[in-house]
């Protein structure tokens, strides 16, 4: 197993042609290769560069709901800008 650091992850989404994204192709289809909490939460601060940013304590809990298929209970918005999130409502008034 190969934990692949957010320096090899930019290059595989941002240069298709890339050494990097060859090799991590190759670990992917071996499933051989692990993205961690923390490096997806980098990946995902990366991607909010449109003037949106997060604390990486968000960050980080983003990063644990997806990897553990869970939803997240927040008062804070910023959590509703972040594509695919399941965010848990409860129903009790």
């Amino acid at each position: 197993m190969v934990i692949a650091d957010t320096s090899v992850w930019i290059p595989f989404f941002n240069r298709p042609d890339s050494s990097e994204k060859r090799a991590l192709d190759l670990l992917i289809d071996a499933d051989e290769v692990a993205l961690i909490g923390v490096v997806l939460a980098e990946l995902l601060q990366g991607c909010r560069s449109q003037g949106v940013t997060l604390p990486i304590t968000d960050l980080l809990v983003v990063a644990l709901a997806f990897e553990h298929s869970c939803a997240v209970y927040s008062l804070d918005e910023h959590f509703r800008k972040i594509p695919d999130l399941l965010r848990y409502s409860p129903t009790v008034r």
